[in-house]
């Protein structure tokens, strides 16, 4: 992702990898398509990661909900 808020949903399809990693300024993440193969990274804004399992939120994600 570039510089500013943005919002990156790939949480559509399921039984995929989706590898998401946030740039500079707060970003929302949801890689929450119910399984557990994805990667969510947050950046240095302090991000929002939206997941299916706690594994799949990584650094960076200063905020982590599990749905």
């Amino acid at each position: 992702m570039k510089g500013g808020h943005d919002v990156v949903l790939a949480n559509g399809y399921t039984n995929d990898t989706d590898i998401v990693k946030g740039g500079s300024g707060y970003d929302k993440i949801k890689v929450n398509d119910g399984d557990s193969l994805d990667r969510a990274s947050g950046g240095a804004g302090g991000d929002w990661c939206i997941v299916d399992a706690r594994k799949e939120a990584g650094t960076g994600c200063t905020r982590v909900t599990v749905r």
